[in-house]
């Protein structure tokens, strides 16, 4: 695998795109997941950092809703600018979930 950090390049409709990810990151991932309830779906993108104390810091870049006929597309891409994350939240991945 590339030494050069992997990235997506997120485009919702004719919106400009956006390219996230980070080479700090252990993980990357874009989630489209259908929400029966609304009628929809949700589009979210974020990333897990690993922290050397053992902690997990979540990133998260974009969380939309996003209705019939929308258009998403994904391109991965390498060794591009990112976007700074608009979130950050250091869990300890120890802890037990809250009800």
């Amino acid at each position: 695998m590339s030494e050069v950090p992997l990235a997506y390049e997120i485009t919702v409709n004719e919106e400009d795109p956006i390219v996230c990810g980070s080479a700090e990151l252990e993980v990357l991932s874009t989630m489209l997941t259908a929400v029966k309830a609304r009628g929809g779906a949700d589009l979210s993108v974020a990333g897990l950092l690993v922290q050397e104390g053992g902690e997990h810091e979540h990133w998260r870049w974009l969380s939309k809703p996003l209705e019939i006929g929308d258009q998403v597309t994904i391109r991965v891409v390498e060794g591009h600018e990112c976007l700074p994350p608009v979130s950050r939240e250091v869990i300890d991945p120890t802890r037990p979930p809250e009800e």
